[in-house]
């Protein structure tokens, strides 16, 4: 999936597209199979090859920068065939603020509020995780860390991957971000896509 990279100039670089594409350079090409090597050695056999990767879109604010990045990621992921990438938008979850009377490593994973029910139901369902991750004064959206905190035993063992934007490429929130990911238990890849202001600006401002 991803690979770190300098988007330098007034046109980001494809080098940030990802799992593999027939525009991807071989850095990405060959982090998207590291991905799938993780993925494969935590995978529990359920009879199928194929890997079920989460794609989570981290922001939910009008007019967000996220499904750029996102849709550039489904793309390459069309030349994989070892995995398929279901998108998860936290727009669609319909999940409250975290609010329950007891920890949920006190129940065994389970939440009383039933859309944090189906939402640790989605999440175990998958393999690994990819996520945007907006910065907002210098960490991530309130919305990504309570979708976080909404699934417990789920994340367990298994890798995610980070896609940055905004300010130093969103750097900051995700260092924010893998040290939950690591307090749940989860493997985050070393390598990260950030893009940087000037192509992110790039984008919104001429599409590029």
């Amino acid at each position: 999936i991803l690979a770190r990279t300098s988007l330098a100039g007034t046109q980001p670089s494809v080098s940030y597209m990802i799992l593999g594409s027939r525009n991807v350079p071989p850095c990405a090409s060959e982090y998207g199979d590291h991905l799938a090597s993780v993925t494969h050695r935590n995978h529990r056999c359920t009879g199928s090859n194929i890997l079920k990767i989460a794609l989570i879109i981290g922001s939910t604010r009008a007019n967000r920068f996220a499904d750029t990045p996102a849709r550039w990621l489904l793309e390459g992921a069309e030349s994989r065939t070892d995995m398929q990438v279901e998108t998860l938008d936290l727009r669609d979850q319909g999940l409250t603020f975290f609010d329950e009377a007891v920890p949920p490593g006190f129940t065994g994973g389970v939440y009383s509020n039933a859309a944090a029910e189906a939402w640790r139901h989605k999440i175990g369902a998958c393999d690994g995780y990819i996520v945007t991750g907006a910065e907002y004064n210098h960490g991530p959206t309130a919305v990504l860390k309570n979708a976080l905190d909404s699934a417990f035993v789920e994340w367990r063992r298994k890798p995610i991957g980070f896609i940055g934007y905004g300010g130093v490429g969103g750097a900051r929130a995700i260092e924010q971000l893998r040290g939950v990911a690591i307090e749940l238990q989860m493997a985050p890849i070393k390598a990260e896509v950030n893009i940087a202001m000037e192509p992110f600006l790039g984008v919104l401002t001429q599409g590029r």
